[in-house]
Order: structure tokens, then sequence, then C-alpha cells
């Protein structure tokens, strides 16, 4: 997957959990460099399963058996394509433009925790809500000079 397009679903997956960034963080930070990061995480996986055979491959839905990641792993793993198994939801979709700047702003008045420290239960309700809405039309992106970041960052080996 593209190293931006995946700091941009973990950063709305952040805001679903009650952060309040401002915007995606650039692709030097810790955290979401190690995530980002493929070829290192590839090389990691690479010195710790020497002898397993890694097959990197592209997560682009265009290039999925029939558009499905489900199918597409069932196929890469050899199992027949009429294999029985329950289809699961769609889950942890990433938030729409408004979807990311509404909950970016509520985020702030609205806290994941409470001041005694339990979680806050309006956040549950919150989450599902913009998970089932927010989830269809125009995507976030983040501010120009964090697009050119990463784009310089991984252009080597984001192939």
């Amino acid at each position: 997957r593209n190293p931006l397009e995946t700091a941009v679903s973990l950063y709305s997956t952040a805001l679903k959990s009650g952060g309040v960034l401002s915007d995606v963080p650039p692709p030097t930070h810790p955290y979401w460099n190690n995530i980002v990061n493929h070829k290192q995480t590839l090389l990691r996986w690479q010195a710790n399963f020497s002898n397993a055979r890694i097959v990197p491959r592209l997560f682009q839905v265009g290039d999925f058996v029939n558009g499905d990641l489900i199918q597409d792993f069932m196929a890469a793993v050899g199992l027949p394509p009429d294999a029985p198994y329950q289809q699961p939801a769609r889950a942890n979709e990433s938030l729409n433009l408004v979807g990311i700047e509404l909950l970016r702003r509520i985020n702030h008045a609205v806290p994941e925790f409470l001041p005694n420290g339990q979680a806050n239960p309006q956040r549950d309700l919150i989450r599902k809500h913009f998970s089932k809405h927010f989830n269809q039309g125009r995507k976030f992106l983040p501010k120009p000079e964090t697009v050119t970041a990463y784009q310089e960052t991984f252009a080597e080996s984001d192939e």
C-alpha cells in the first residue's frame, strides 16, 4: 500500500480513537514511520524469518481478485474460489474529508477518557456514527507539504 495512503488510514483510525492531530504526522515521526515504511518492515521480516518465502504484493483494490481482499488472499494461498467461508463485514474504513474535519473538532470537546480515567461512554456512539455515515465521498488529503514529504521520503521504495 502506498505509504501516504497508509498514513491517511492510520490518521483516520487515530481520530476515531479520540485523537486531535491537526494533520498526518511527517514520515519521520518514529511511530508512523514504523508503520508506513514498508521497506523496513520487509527487512525486519527477512531478518527474523530468513527461511520463509516472503512475497510482497501491492495493496491496491484494483489489483485484488474480483476487487475483493478476501478473494485475493484465498487465491494467493491457493484456496479454491468456491471454498466455504463467511464473508466478514467491511470494517475500519477511512473517514471522508468532512468526517475527518468534524471528528477532529469533536474530539477536542468530547475526550476519549473522562477526568476520572474511565472511558467516555459517548465516544462509542460517536465512533459508530462517524464510521457509518462519513466513509463515502470526497477523501481527506493531508497538507501539501505533508504529501510532498511522504512522496520524497518513500520515492525509492514505493514500487
